[in-house]
Formats: structure tokens, C-alpha cells, sequence
């Protein structure tokens, strides 16, 4: 803000729970200085204050700069145009004046006092005065609605006197616009929730002569503003608040349920043990029906369990007292396990072993004495080749091939080995 440009005073008013600055117009007075033997109006000759705004209608108005109308109530206009002998366009919603009327009214040195408080009858007050000069203003072409009233006005044609003052249908559309801060000077300060409306300064050196004050941040020890400013937020928005926070904590609480609930689920499918409650229940059969590939049975990596190992002990073995190896008596023409050929012999005859001891052709033991745990390696039986000997077929008896009997061709035939 620049203390060169507005006439200081320790008044303040509260801002309202949307941020706007709202003031109570508790009066306005029009004063003039016509010059002598002349008069503004018929009802009105200038030589003493004119009440405008009465004290019983004081209500509450918004300062808004978006818009260049002061917005007033229907009896404050009609006092309006008998003080200065206007007439309301109801096209343009404005007041026009032709250039007659706008001389007079230049000349008579009118003056507008507003009286501003926080709220109607409030002893916290300002005045503030306005001359005719913020009220002087003149359309133009272009102005919407303007060609409806003005057809042959264009774009060289003068403009149109007005003054910038509208009826307001309800309290809703009373606003102080740009007009009033023409010639006074509006300081909000949005941390203090707070602002002030002063008299406007017009220096000639206005420009080069400035003098820039910051507003500094209130501090943290500073007791909060009241009045409207402490009615935070309304009563719908702590009801959502609430509603969004109640949503927000069962949401949480079901999400950590979920998983509490579904890793003891798994931690019993995986010890193999069945579920004590329903909902322990539930989700081991909604894991089971859903979730059954991912459960890959591991052991358990409990700190507290000590790793275990398979014994060292000796590894069983058959005894060897048992059985007796039988093997075939050898010649000198059969050496260790392989079959002399003789020479010029035809492949195609088969040769046999010799032996007349029939006691040799089958084992001496017995079913009954080959030991349980010698396995039976395959579904086979030897039988004699009739082309190299012996060979190992097929057999639809399950016969151990180290002790099961030995079932030859004929009794001139023998087993041969390799």
C-alpha cells in the first residue's frame, strides 16, 4: 500500500466467510453550492444537505470491482431523481442525462457522504465523501443496448452523460462498484482476515512520490480475529469432512483386516491346519478355490526351529553268507566267461555248452530263500539264442535275474554268459 494515497485511520471492518470485504451504508447526504439564483432541481435548491440514504435503511452492501454501478434500493433512486430532476431508462437501466442537465449538475459543486460501518447502527464507522466527478460518466458507442435507444448514434457520434447508479431488485444485487473507488482507497489484508476503506489522495506527485508499506504477517502469538471471520467453515462442509473421514478410516481398517486375516489363512494351509473361526474359514476355502497354484509347500524358516539332516547311518546291504555264486564248470576251450569260436566255424550253427551234470541246469535255492529286499529288476528270463548263444525275451513271469531258475530249450542246451 502507498501512504501517499489515501488519508490514514485506524478503522477496520471484518471480512465475510467468503473473503469479500461487506460494509453497512448507514446514511448518505448529498451536499451542494449551486451558483447564486440558480437551483439543481425543483425539489431541491441545493442550499442544504439533501438525505439520500436514511438511517432506517441501512443495510448491508458488497464493494465489488467488476462492476462500475452502485446498485441502490428503489426509494433511494426515486429521492435521486427528484434531488436532481432525472429520469430512469428503463432500456439501459441507467440514468441518462442530456447535456443541459449534465452542466447544472457539474456546476452546482455536489458532493455525495457516505457513513460505512461493519454492520447496520454500528458504532465502527467511517465517512467518506465522494464528489460529482465519480458520478460524471458518459456512454459511447458500442455500450450494450445503446443503438436501441440512440438508432442513428455511431461510432462518431458524442457520447451519452449518464450517471452510474442501477435499482437493485433485492438485497442480493447491493453492491458498491467501481464509481465509489474512484475517490477512495481499499486496503485488504487477507491473513488478518480484515480490511479499510480511506478518503483517496490526489497529489500532484502522486507518481514520483510514493511511499510503499508492506503489510506484515500477523504473529504467532497474535489472538485470532473474531466477528465473521471466526465462523470457519459451514455447517454442510464439517458434515462432509466428517462423512469423508468415517469412509476413509473403515476403508483403511477393512484393507488391514484383509490381509491380517488372508497371511493367517496361508500360514494354516501351509502347517496343514484347519481353521478355527468363520473367517478363517472363509478365506482358507476362497484361497483354496482361487489362490491354490501360488501355495508352494515350503519348510518352515522360523528362526527358532534348528535345521534337521538325514542320518549318517550305514546303508543296509544283503548278507553274504547267504547264497553261493554258481557258476558253470570251465574246459580249457571255455576261458573265464567268453565262448573260444573255432575257426571256420559256421555263424549260423549255434554252439552249446557241454555238461552232463543235470544238477547244474537249475539253481539250488529256493524262492523262499532269496532275500525280501532283492529287487526284481525286470520282467525278463533267459532263454537260449539260435544265433549267438543266449539272449534276454520277454517272460510274463516277474523272476529275480540273479536267483530265479534258469528254464533252458532242451537239456542239450546251456547257458552261456558274457
Amino acid at each position: 500500500m502507498d501512504l501517499n494515497r489515501y488519508y490514514s485511520h485506524n478503522t477496520t471492518f471484518a471480512l465475510d466467510p467468503d473473503l469479500n470485504p461487506v460494509v453497512a451504508i448507514n446514511q448518505v447526504t448529498i451536499a451542494a453550492s449551486p451558483p447564486p439564483s440558480s437551483s439543481i432541481s425543483n425539489s431541491w435548491s441545493g442550499d442544504k444537505p439533501y438525505t439520500l440514504f436514511e438511517t432506517s435503511e441501512a443495510d448491508l452492501f458488497t464493494i465489488d470491482s467488476s462492476t462500475p454501478f452502485l446498485w441502490l434500493t428503489e426509494a433511494v433512486c426515486t429521492r435521486l431523481e427528484d434531488a436532481f430532476g432525472i429520469v430512469y431508462n428503463e432500456a439501459l437501466q441507467l440514468y441518462l442525462l442530456n447535456t443541459t442537465q449534465q452542466q447544472t449538475l457539474s456546476n452546482a459543486n455536489i458532493s455525495f457522504t457516505f457513513d460505512l460501518s461493519d454492520y447496520p447502527g454500528s458504532s465502527n464507522s467511517v465517512s467518506l465523501q465522494l464528489s460529482y466527478n465519480a458520478f460524471d460518466l458518459a456512454l459511447s458507442y458500442g455500450f450494450p443496448g445503446l443503438e436501441n435507444v440512440f438508432p442513428q448514434m455511431d461510432a462518431s457520434s458524442p457520447s451519452v452523460p449518464y450517471l452510474p447508479v442501477r435499482k437493485a431488485a433485492n438485497s442480493t444485487q447491493y453492491t458498491i462498484g467501481r464509481m465509489f473507488l474512484q475517490e477512495t482507497y481499499l486496503i485488504v489484508d487477507y491473513q488478518r482476515n480484515n480490511f479499510s476503506v480511506s478518503q483517496a489522495k490526489f497529489a500532484l506527485d502522486a507518481i514520483d512520490n510514493q511511499e510503499l508499506l508492506d503489510i506484515d504477517p500477523p504473529s504467532s502469538d497474535a489472538p485470532a480475529t473474531t466477528d465473521q471471520s471466526t465462523q470457519g467453515l459451514t455447517a454442510g462442509a464439517w458434515i462432509g469432512t466428517a462423512i469423508g473421514a468415517l469412509v476413509g478410516l473403515v476403508a483403511l481398517t477393512l484393507l488391514v483386516c484383509f490381509f491380517v486375516f488372508r497371511r493367517r489363512a496361508l500360514n494354516r494351509i501351509r502347517q496343514d491346519q484347519p481353521p478355527d473361526t468363520m473367517i478363517d474359514r472363509y478365506f482358507t476355502k476362497w484361497l483354496v478355490d482361487n489362490k491354490r497354484p501360488c501355495l508352494v509347500a515350503e519348510m518352515d524358516n522360523s528362526k527358532s526351529e534348528k535345521p534337521v539332516e538325514m542320518g549318517t547311518g550305514e546303508v543296509p546291504e544283503l548278507p553274504t553268507d547267504l547264497h553261493q555264486a554258481i557258476e558253470l564248470p570251465a574246459s580249457e576251450k571255455y576261458r573265464g566267461n567268453f565262448v573260444v569260436i573255432p575257426l571256420g566255424h559256421d555263424p549260423q550253427t549255434p554252439i552249446e555248452l557241454p555238461s552232463d551234470d543235470a544238477s547244474l541246469r537249475t539253481s539250488s535255492l529256493s524262492l523262499e530263500e532269496i532275500s525280501p529286499v532283492s529287487p526284481v529288476l525286470s520282467d525278463y528270463s533267459i532263454r537260449g539264442s539260435a544265433h549267438n548263444g543266449s539272449c534276454w525275451h520277454e517272460s510274463t513271469e516277474s523272476t529275480s535275474p540273479i536267483f530265479s531258475p534258469v528254464e533252458l530249450e532242451d537239456e542239450t542246451t546251456k547257458p552261456t554268459y558274457f
